[in-house]
């Protein structure tokens, strides 16, 4: 069923920020109180046990890394950059696929909310982005920012 692949979309939610926004930040889901990865170059949150799996391209899986350079990975962290052609040959999601660097600028967040207020707008954005996910309903959501973050040796948010 079209909607059942809809479901890592709608869980993982990311919000992505440069240093020109072409929309504010009230526009994104909440973020800024929850984990994230210390300021530093090519590093990878430790594996984050999910609550509701991710069910991507078929396959589930129960924990994720958030790794620095812009990918949300499932069977290990990918903390280094690297220039390869998509799609690879293990699962990730690149929301922000770029070579990060959070020493002088930015911050990376991430966490898992079951929030009623969050998934019902969760719901509401995959509903009037997707026409066969009328009925659809996620039961978490995964948020990953990266916030004002810079690219690899600059000091000034991009």
């Amino acid at each position: 069923m079209a909607v059942a692949h809809l479901l890592p979309i709608a869980f993982s939610i990311f919000c992505l920020l440069g240093g020109s926004l072409a929309f504010p930040k009230s526009d994104l889901f909440p973020f800024g109180r929850e984990q994230y990865l210390t300021a530093d170059d090519d590093i990878s949150s430790p594996e984050v046990p999910l609550s509701v799996p991710i069910i991507f391209y078929g396959n589930e899986y129960r924990t994720i890394y958030v790794n620095d350079n812009g990918l949300l990975s499932f069977l290990t962290e990918v903390p280094s950059f690297f220039n390869a052609q998509f799609p690879l040959t293990y699962p990730i999601i690149a929301p922000l696929y770029s070579d990060v660097d959070t020493r002088g600028a930015g911050r990376i967040y991430y966490r898992e909310t079951q929030s009623g207020d969050l998934l019902e707008r969760a719901a509401r954005d995959i509903r009037s982005h997707f026409s066969n996910a009328g009925s659809f309903q996620p039961r978490s959501l995964f948020i990953a920012t990266w916030d004002e973050v810079s690219f690899y040796e600059r000091e000034q948010p991009r």
